[in-house]
C-alpha cells in the first residue's frame, strides 16, 4: 500500500462515466501536475502511478498532504475555486492521468447532476479528512499525531488481524515525519512509545493497530 488516500468506488462512478471525454496524459517521475502559486488548469483522474500532494511550510519544509493512487481524482478543489493553490502535486513515478479541464468540468456540471453531486461529495470527504489530519497535527504530542495517521490508514487499508488491523504500507519514518510535521527522529521515538504502550505493534514488517 503506497497511497494514503482513497475514495469509494461508488463515489467515483459518475466521474468514470465521462473518462472518454477527458485528455490522457503520461507524466514522467518528478513531473508536476499542479504547481503551487499557479492556477489549476484541470483536475486529474489517476489511471496508474502515484501523485504526491505537498504543502510548503513557512520554514521551508514540505508537508505531505496526501499520496493519491489509481482510481482516485486530485486537483478538483484548486480547479473549482480558481485561486492559486498553496499545494503542489508531482508524479512520484511514471503516472497515467485523464485530465478534465475547466471547460469540460463546467459542461459536465450543466449536463450531469450526478457528476456535480459526486464532485461535491468528494470535496466534502477530503475536507473532513484534512480536518482530522490537521487537528492531530495541531496537537503537540507526537504520539497523537502518529496514532491519527496510522488510524486513518487502518480505516482505509487495514486488514483484519486477531489483535486489531494490519497496515501494509511503504511509508518510511521520513515520510511519516513529512505527513505529521515531526522530525524523523521524533517519529522513531514516537512509534517506539506507541509500541511500549501496546497501542501498535510490528508484525512481519507491517504496522498493527492493536484493537483497531
Amino acid at each position: 500500500m503506497r497511497a494514503t488516500g482513497w475514495l469509494d468506488d461508488d463515489l467515483l462512478q459518475p466521474v468514470r462515466r465521462h473518462l472518454a471525454r477527458g485528455i490522457r496524459r503520461h507524466l514522467t517521475e518528478g513531473a508536476p501536475l499542479l504547481i503551487a502559486g499557479q492556477p489549476a488548469a484541470a483536475f486529474a483522474y489517476i489511471e496508474a502511478g502515484l501523485i504526491q500532494s505537498t504543502l510548503l511550510r513557512p520554514d521551508g519544509e514540505h508537508l505531505i498532504v496526501e499520496r493519491i493512487g489509481p482510481g482516485s481524482i486530485c486537483g478538483e478543489g484548486p480547479l473549482l475555486h480558481g485561486e492559486a493553490p498553496a499545494v503542489e502535486m508531482v508524479a512520484l513515478e511514471p503516472t497515467a492521468v485523464i485530465l478534465f479541464d475547466r471547460a469540460l468540468t463546467q459542461q459536465l456540471f450543466r449536463e450531469d447532476a450526478e457528476f456535480a453531486l459526486a464532485i461535491a461529495r468528494i470535496l466534502s470527504v477530503k475536507y473532513r479528512r484534512l480536518l482530522d489530519r490537521f487537528g492531530a497535527i495541531a496537537d503537540r504530542r507526537p504520539a497523537e499525531r502518529l496514532l491519527e495517521l496510522l488510524s486513518r490508514l487502518a480505516r482505509l487499508w487495514g486488514e483484519p488481524h486477531p489483535r486489531g488491523l494490519l497496515i501494509r504500507t511503504s511509508l518510511t519514518h521520513e515520510d511519516m515525519a513529512a505527513m505529521t510535521g515531526l522530525s524523523r527522529v521524533t517519529v522513531t521515538r514516537g512509534l517506539t512509545g506507541l509500541r511500549r504502550s501496546e497501542q501498535i505493534d510490528i508484525v512481519d514488517g507491517s504496522y498493527l493497530l492493536i484493537g483497531g
